[in-house]
């Protein structure tokens, strides 16, 4: 019982200091002009937005229609739609970086 009692005041102290170091550091900051949360100056890695990769021609089954177009990223989410017995309900997955497309998924009605 000793020991549990040590160990609750033990990390009892530890959260307290913690708490007064956080108070502490954004008094300081505020005080010097400093600000709290620095702005981000350094920029990732992305590509020029109006960078071309040319022209792509897009396979879409006969029949199919274009149901909508997504920016995830750098991925480009294509939905088509149409009838079933003509493999029409697709998603396909392009790069935006140099326009391959990474994949499709058929959507398939259940068995």
């Amino acid at each position: 019982m000793k020991a549990l009692k040590t160990a609750v005041i033990l990390m009892s102290v530890v959260i307290v200091a913690g708490f007064g170091f956080v108070v502490y550091t954004i008094v300081d900051r505020m005080m010097s002009g400093e600000p709290v949360l620095a702005a981000r100056t350094d920029t990732p890695d992305v590509p020029d937005a109006t960078a071309s990769f040319g022209d792509i021609d897009l396979p879409v089954p006969l029949g199919c229609d274009l149901d909508s177009v997504q920016l995830e990223g750098q991925r480009l989410l294509i939905t088509l739609d149409g009838l079933d017995d003509q493999r029409c309900k697709q998603i396909i997955v392009m790069d935006t970086t140099d326009g391959k497309v990474l994949g499709r998924v058929t959507l398939q009605p259940p068995l």
